[in-house]
């Protein structure tokens, strides 16, 4: 293959390559606070805790139900994920992942400028991955719900970006934003609840960015070149 050929083919490869991202249209949180309530063993009030979640604005919509927008989380890099004092839980587009959201106002909320989002895991709980076992226990809710002026669309949709600076951090109210999950048996479940005072999206790599753009604008340099 001659230069000029050569120089075309990877502008078109680093182009492909630099795109993908967006392409996805994946959003990455991530989120830390303290606990705020448990009575599980080796989880004590007050600990910290960290954790993440990703979503896709391609994931599927599965209707409107008391004025909630349902999403099933089913794209590949659907996560939610929660660290805390050697506890680890995390959950997969296979553990049935749902993402709930409304914009403002929402009728269960007494705030009625807050929007309304929630990932938790649904019917499938028992396949999420856990370092917590008690015997005669299953895992029955594992979820993250936010609160405030999170740019979520009037109609529905998933938002994109969700708008991290206007989560309400404060833990006051009814409904803070927080993170929950719970083990049941038969009795008294062990449950553990978090209230979130730190998040963030995770933005693309910036030193990724710049090499995509440095490739591609070397390769068409290399193109103009061995134009005769």
């Amino acid at each position: 293959m001659k230069s000029a050929g050569w120089a075309a083919f990877l502008i078109t490869v680093f182009a492909l390559f630099c795109s993908a991202p967006a392409q996805a249209n994946e959003i990455e949180i991530v989120f830390s606070g303290v606990i705020d309530t448990s009575n599980t063993p080796g989880v004590p009030d007050g600990s910290t805790f960290t954790g993440t979640f990703t979503y896709s604005t391609d994931d599927t919509f599965e209707g409107m139900s008391g004025g909630l927008a349902n999403y099933g989380l089913t794209s590949p890099g659907d996560t939610l994920s929660i660290s805390l004092d050697g506890v680890e839980l995390w959950a997969t587009s296979v553990t049935g992942l749902t993402a709930t959201l409304a914009a403002a106002p929402v009728g269960f909320d007494s705030n009625p400028s807050q929007d309304y989002f929630s990932i938790g895991t649904g019917s499938n709980s028992d396949l999420v991955n856990s370092t917590l076992s008690f015997a005669g226990y299953s895992l029955s809710e594992f979820a993250i719900q936010l609160v405030g002026d999170l740019d979520v669309p009037s109609g529905g949709a998933l938002p994109n970006p969700l708008n991290t600076s206007g989560v309400d951090l404060s833990g006051d109210g009814p409904l803070p934003s927080s993170f929950v999950f719970d083990f049941v048996n038969q009795n008294d479940p062990y449950y553990v609840v978090g209230d979130i005072n730190q998040i963030s999206e995770v933005p693309e790599p910036r030193g990724v960015t710049w090499a995509c753009l440095g490739i591609v604008a070397i390769a068409g340099l290399g193109l103009k070149l061995s134009r005769p």
